[in-house]
């Protein structure tokens, strides 16, 4: 089983070299309310946090689906809510 790193719930405006004017609110794995408007619900690389890039975020569609992150090669996944311009879509 994936262990993902709890973290606060806290805000991170970026600009990464990959999206431009990103939010990032990163929860922990108790979090069990609503997605917020305009954001998605993402798994992430602590590092592509730290760095404002989120090469690999994935988009999550309800909180069941984080019990399948063992399907993707994170080494230090954290959970969050990102909002940016555009999705995250766009990118991919």
């Amino acid at each position: 089983m994936i262990k993902i790193k709890e973290i606060e719930m806290k805000k991170t405006k970026t600009k990464g070299k990959n999206m431009s004017n990103e939010m990032f609110i990163g929860i922990d794995t108790n979090y069990q309310e609503i997605i917020p408007s305009g954001y998605d619900l993402v798994a992430v690389e602590q590092s592509d946090v730290d760095n404002g890039t989120f090469e690999s975020a994935v988009i999550l569609y309800g909180f069941d689906e984080i019990y399948s992150l063992a399907d993707f090669d994170f080494t230090n996944p954290v959970l969050g809510f990102l909002s940016s311009e555009k999705s995250i879509l766009d990118y991919v």
